[in-house]
């Protein structure tokens, strides 16, 4: 029970033996140190962390600790300070102030009230016990999950290796535990609930009986009505599938000749155009609307000739030579990357079907939908050969796969990475297998790996990935005043819902501004609501006018347009996690490592510590860009109070 005066006396006679027996050398501790804090001498440098051994230790961790005086056991601790004890006089210089947890085979029963009977396995009780421990006692990282003490844990959940604390124990003249969590009324509401249903459930068992025995009839009747029907139905189910394997049969033909992909990427789009003429009862403004929104088929990409043909030409000569080869393609979003290059493979499709291309398997995956880095090996695998594999396993099977092929039977491979800079690592393991696979010889692999900077692989990509990239490269230029207009103009078709001047305005101001298609499509889809609600039977320029002071001009899009780097960063984090867990809300410890690779791939120089980024959010939150929820430290939860478009436009302003 006298844990923090036992260790305190350990501290003082065991360390002195420690600093006698360590060596001055390059691997003793090293303090990590906050850049908000003042160095010129007004105040103490405080310390977010220390490195030890290779290994960063910082503040809020859960950690555990070698016992003293040459015992085995280990025991738990949270740091919750780190620093000097040479500029107070102490013997140690480097310590921390943790935060204990007691196992329950260390506490007495005879001194603590209300001792539960069982534990969990892996249970530690939380104390308000505090003590200074040396920084070269601590050792590896633990995590400690809170539980509901008036609930019962999953045993699923208590078999992943992580501890669990449901008490905390309160000391005074006769020590006892309360709940970590503390207990609401609900609870309490619930238990009596709870009772009373109890007390229902005794003159219901006659009810429950009598129940069983009907339901016991009933399954009788409905089992001997089900047998009349199924041999009725065998012979229709036959007939199926016989017309099934017929079909099959005639098609193993054509599939032989054809790609292997999914036959939802085969299946050809019918154009907006098409659908809306077979629809009836539509409006104009309705078919507009549809007609310029982002994810419509048109028929052609206009503007776009130059870039399409040099694509076409690259994947087109690797597919007649049955080799491999890369090309890096890059440009600001709203560009036409992806459509353009979604385009050539649809070409390329239908002329390798008609016999004219050599058949090739397409698989495209995009950054943005992963949550971690090395699924990347996962989905390439899965489209492949159908296999569901672990990241690991599936880098070696991807391996096996690619050094096992024959270019000279093997159809090519055309690999599409969206999004390439939202699989950057430290190690850059994930860079290297990719563009490694297309060096080798017999691997008839091509890629096309797009991403949004044109200087990424100079600026993040180590010198053996950019020797594997290659130098055939694609920049795409955001489009002018004149592409825009084109592009509105090829949308609309025969359309005559806007008027010329609306078309040129529309253009001028994107164009002004970012250049990105996208935006100019959704300002004049945006524009029909306007008028449609106004009861004009045109769009002129005043719809187009305030629609663009809607969208440019908000309170919200201001914002984010006069933040600084580091918020927009930040913000620019927080959008890639909500998009990548497919939630609402995302933690603070996710966006810290999401912006960390924000931070390399474009270059930032001053990195925020953890503690400044925590402060950043409560800024943003202050102007209701963030909404904070509950949590504390690197659990805090957060998500957007503005719409992703209106953070993009105030990102691009």
């Amino acid at each position: 029970m006298g844990r923090g005066r036992k260790r305190n006396t350990e501290l003082n006679t065991d360390k002195k033996e420690v600093h006698k027996k360590r060596k001055v050398t390059d691997d003793m501790p090293q303090w990590i140190e906050d850049p908000l804090s003042t160095t010129d001498g007004s105040a103490p440098c405080s310390y977010l962390g220390v490195r030890v051994e290779g290994e960063e230790i910082f503040l809020s961790e859960t950690r555990h600790v070698r016992a003293f005086s040459g015992k085995e056991d280990e025991y738990t601790c949270e740091i919750l300070k780190f620093y000097d004890l040479t500029a107070t006089g102490g013997d140690t210089e480097m310590v921390a102030d943790v935060r204990w947890y007691y196992q329950p085979t260390e506490l007495k029963r005879s001194k603590v009230k209300n001792m539960p009977d069982k534990f969990l396995p892996n249970e530690v009780i939380l104390s308000d016990d505090y003590s200074p421990v040396s920084v070269e006692t601590i050792t590896k990282k633990c995590l400690v999950k809170i539980l509901d003490a008036s609930k019962v844990p999953e045993k699923t959940m208590l078999n992943d290796g992580n501890l669990y604390c449901r008490w905390r124990l309160v000391k005074g003249e006769k020590h006892h535990l309360v709940p970590a969590i503390p207990v609401t009324p609900k609870f309490k509401a619930q238990s009596a609930k709870n009772s009373m249903t109890n007390t229902k459930t005794k003159g219901k068992r006659n009810t429950e009986v009598t129940s069983k025995t009907n339901s016991k009839k009933r399954n009788k009747r409905s089992t001997e009505k089900n047998s009349d029907i199924t041999t009725k139905s065998k012979a229709t189910v036959l007939k199926k599938k016989a017309t099934e394997v017929k079909k099959a049969l005639t098609k193993t033909s054509k599939v032989k000749h054809q790609m292997s992909s999914s036959p939802k990427k085969t299946k050809a789009k019918k154009n907006v155009a098409e659908r809306c003429a077979n629809r009836e009862g539509i409006t104009p403004f309705e078919s507009a609307r549809e007609r310029l929104h982002v994810s419509a088929v048109p028929d052609s990409l206009p503007c776009r000739q130059e870039e399409y043909n040099e694509i076409c030409s690259f994947v087109e000569s690797r597919l007649l030579d049955h080799t491999g080869g890369c090309m890096y393609i890059s440009g600001m979003p709203g560009t036409g990357k992806t459509a353009t290059v979604l385009e050539v493979v649809k070409e390329l499709e239908e002329s390798s079907s008609d016999g004219d291309m050599p058949a090739f398997q397409f698989v495209h995956l995009n950054g943005l939908n992963l949550t971690n880095p090395q699924q990347v090996f996962q989905v390439i695998l899965k489209q492949l050969t159908g296999k569901k594999s672990s990241p690991a396993n599936a880098l070696e099977a991807l391996n096996q796969h690619f050094s096992n092929m024959d270019a000279d039977t093997d159809n090519s491979i055309l690999l599409l990475v969206d999004e390439l800079d939202m699989l950057w690592t430290r190690r850059q393991t994930v860079y290297y297998s990719i563009f490694e696979w297309c060096t080798w010889p017999d691997t008839p692999l091509i890629l096309l790996a797009i991403a949004n900077t044109m200087d990424l692989p100079e600026r993040m990509l180590i010198g053996r990935i950019t020797s594997r990239l290659g130098l055939t490269r694609l920049n795409f230029l955001p489009y002018d005043f004149k592409q825009l207009m084109e592009i509105l103009s090829a949308r609309l078709g025969d359309l005559k819902m806007f008027e010329h001047d609306s078309i040129v305005l529309a253009a001028r101001k994107v164009a002004a501004i970012s250049g990105d298609a996208r935006k100019a499509l959704d300002i004049c889809r945006r524009a029909t609501e306007v008028a449609e609600k106004q009861g004009c039977s045109t769009v002129n320029t005043r719809h187009i006018d305030t629609v663009v002071k809607e969208m440019f001009f908000s309170p919200k899009v201001m914002a984010v347009k006069c933040a600084s780097v580091q918020e927009q960063l930040l913000l620019q984090s927080v959008q890639a996690d909500l998009i990548r867990l497919s939630s609402e809300e995302t933690t603070l410890e996710q966006v810290y490592s999401t912006y960390c690779n924000h931070c390399s791939v474009k270059g930032v120089v001053h990195q925020l510590s953890l503690s400044e980024l925590s402060s950043v959010c409560w800024r943003l939150a202050d102007i209701r860009l963030l909404l904070l929820g509950t949590g504390r430290d690197v659990h805090q939860t957060m998500r957007l109070n503005i719409s992703r478009d209106d953070l993009n436009y105030g990102l691009s302003l």
